[in-house]
């Protein structure tokens, strides 16, 4: 028994965006503590490493939002497309 190529590829896809779409809210806490604990003035010993955080966690946010809308638009595509076929 043979299973295609394309068959992982949207299993991988899938796992993965459930994933990234379960972790949005976090990273997004997450920038927002790490940027007001960074960039409001305060000075303390972390303060760089913090805004590191800050800047890691937005990026991620951006992955997280981008691979939902993503996500969204593949399945209303496959929607349309088998709503064709019938």
């Amino acid at each position: 028994m043979q299973i295609s190529s394309s068959y992982f590829s949207k299993l991988t896809i899938s796992k993965t965006s459930l994933t990234m779409k379960n972790y949005t809210i976090h990273f997004l806490i997450i920038t927002i503590v790490s940027a007001l604990l960074g960039f409001t003035g305060l000075e303390f010993p972390g303060d760089s490493a913090v805004r590191v955080i800050c800047l890691f966690a937005g990026i991620a946010l951006m992955i997280s939002c981008l691979d939902a809308v993503i996500v969204i638009r593949k399945k209303r595509r496959n929607n349309k497309s088998s709503g064709f076929k019938n």
